[in-house]
């Protein structure tokens, strides 16, 4: 079984859900139009908070969530089969990865719902999502790269560069909200943007893995002794 289509459904679907549920709650009058990713007018959890798009949101990312989870499963996979032993970064990898996605369940469950209890599920879905995720990345583009300059793995196109220079504005973004915050006291806007520009770049890194993949040939076989 290819996997490059596991890693495209990872990373272009969650966007798709992402900035439709946006419409949608544009057009119920839920949040502001505007581009959110250049203005931000609103965060990603509004999006998601009232019905209908809170509904098709959960619906989708849900599932989402849990392909995530066998991405992961199937990366190590994939370092394993190139390194031919397992490592323990290759479990840290795993473990930073599956935090990432039973956490984006968490978050996605608790949108719509009202109350203290879930707004802090949210807050601490959202938080150990993106920060278990970035780590998971970066991890992964770290391991890529020492393949590629040991030689154990041929990767065309500057690929391997390519994960590097989207886990490097992820890291550019996060590090850039703490002052931005000083600089820009309660404007939730630019909060919002760096919100939004880093979980497309997330989900970039998906899709530029799926792309590694296809010129790996990397495929699952499933054998029974």
């Amino acid at each position: 079984m290819q996997l490059r289509g596991l890693a495209y459904t990872v990373g272009i679907v969650p966007i798709l859900v992402v900035y439709a549920s946006y419409f949608i709650a544009v057009n119920h009058g839920h949040v502001p139009a505007c581009i959110p990713n250049l203005e931000g007018c609103t965060s990603i959890s509004s999006v998601g908070r009232h019905s209908p798009e809170s509904l098709f949101f959960r619906a989708t990312m849900i599932p989402a969530a849990v392909l995530m989870a066998l991405y992961w499963l199937s990366y190590r996979q994939w370092l394993i089969k190139i390194q031919g032993q397992t490592i323990t970064q290759h479990n840290i990898l795993l473990f930073l990865g599956l935090v990432s996605s039973a956490f984006l369940v968490v978050y996605t469950v608790a949108l719509g719902h009202i109350g203290e209890t879930y707004a802090l599920q949210r807050r601490i879905g959202v938080t150990l999502f993106f920060s278990c995720g970035l780590l998971a990345q970066l991890l992964a583009a770290n391991l890529v790269w020492k393949r590629v300059l040991r030689g154990s793995l041929v990767l065309p196109y500057g690929i391997h560069k390519c994960l590097l220079l989207v886990c490097g504005l992820m890291l550019l973004a996060g590090l850039a909200v703490a002052p931005m915050s000083l600089i820009f006291p309660g404007v939730s806007q630019i909060d919002n943007i760096i919100e939004w520009n880093f979980a497309v770049l997330m989900y970039l890194y998906f899709v530029v893995t799926g792309v590694m993949w296809s010129v790996t040939n990397f495929r699952l076989s499933f054998a029974v002794d």
